[in-house]
């Protein structure tokens, strides 16, 4: 596969070449002639250039299932540093990655807790569709709550549904990150990992679309996403940019990708990637939990300022 510069050359000079035809043509042929080799040349180089950007598409392979051995394990490793992102699932032979029981259980503790943290808000004398700022719960981009949750995993003193998920999550997870930074000759995350930062996401009817945004800038930093329902085009999957987690602000432009995930399938992407939550168009909310790995780089977490709380209700 060529890089991007070749391929932007190419492009280049074909519609080079295919222009100085239709010119010679002019000078040779009849007006109505002409226009006919025009159209036809006009036709070859769109042909080539959507039959390349379909080829590319095609090469972009994040979905990886995972299954016995570690031969699952490089190909998600790959993608996520090649691509910025990459999904996982099991096969249908397999139990799924997270048992649809922790899916729907997890889904409903943050349903319920949602409700009793929007409660609180509007005793404050603020209604929940405005935007407001609390330890305990964000309101963002419009009809999207963002809640934190402790990271807990399932031990004998600690066994909810949340645990459970964190758990199954983790056991996948830190085997592709460690994976990667060994890719870029970094520590791998077993030897150097600050707690996780985990919450859940909760886009619910009439949601908006987000803005493009990247979560930070630094590198070393993983966002892991579990849909706790099947994501369609209607409930709003989160849309992604491949290739920019790089930086790169020229050559080809991989094409969008916005995978539809079944409940407790993966997406794992670098925290740079450019991303957004897409709208929900449906009549039910959409929860999305979520976990971000540290391999040493800070992340972001002013989102939850530790003044306003709604502790003291």
């Amino acid at each position: 596969m060529c890089n991007s510069q070749n391929r932007y050359t190419y492009y280049r000079r074909y519609a080079f070449s295919a222009k100085r035809q239709v010119c010679i043509d002019r000078t040779q042929s009849s007006p109505g002639s002409a226009m006919k080799r025009n159209a036809k040349g006009l036709f070859r180089f769109l042909f080539f250039v959507l039959s390349k950007s379909a080829a590319l598409a095609m090469s972009i392979s994040p979905a990886v299932i995972v299954k016995p051995g570690s031969s699952w394990i490089q190909a998600a490793a790959e993608s996520l540093d090649d691509h910025g992102f990459c999904l996982l699932s099991s096969s249908e032979a397999d139990a799924p990655l997270i048992p649809p029981e922790v899916c729907r259980a997890s889904c409903d503790e943050a349903a319920a807790r949602l409700e009793t943290l929007l409660q609180k808000v509007e005793r404050r004398g603020v209604d929940r569709s405005d935007e407001f700022r609390f330890a305990e719960i964000v309101h963002r981009d419009g009809l999207r709550y963002d809640l934190p949750l402790e990271w807990n995993l399932v031990s004998a003193d600690s066994a909810s549904a949340f645990s459970e998920l964190h758990s199954a999550m983790d056991s996948i997870a830190r085997r592709v990150i460690d994976a990667v930074v060994a890719r870029r000759g970094q520590t791998p995350l077993s030897t150097a990992m600050p707690a996780p930062i985990a919450g859940c996401v909760l886009s619910v009817p009439s949601a908006q679309e987000q803005q493009w945004h990247s979560d930070g800038d630094s590198e070393g930093l993983f966002n892991v996403f579990a849909p706790l329902v099947d994501l369609t085009t209607a409930n709003g999957p989160t849309e992604l940019r491949p290739g920019t987690h790089t930086g790169a602000t020229s050559g080809f432009v991989q094409p969008r990708q916005a995978p539809l995930l079944s409940a407790g399938e993966l997406l794992m992407f670098d925290y740079r990637c450019r991303h957004r939550g897409q709208a929900n168009d449906s009549r039910e909310c959409r929860p999305v939990a979520y976990v971000v790995y540290s391999t040493g780089a800070e992340a972001r977490d002013g989102n939850f300022p530790d003044a306003a709380t709604l502790a003291w209700d």
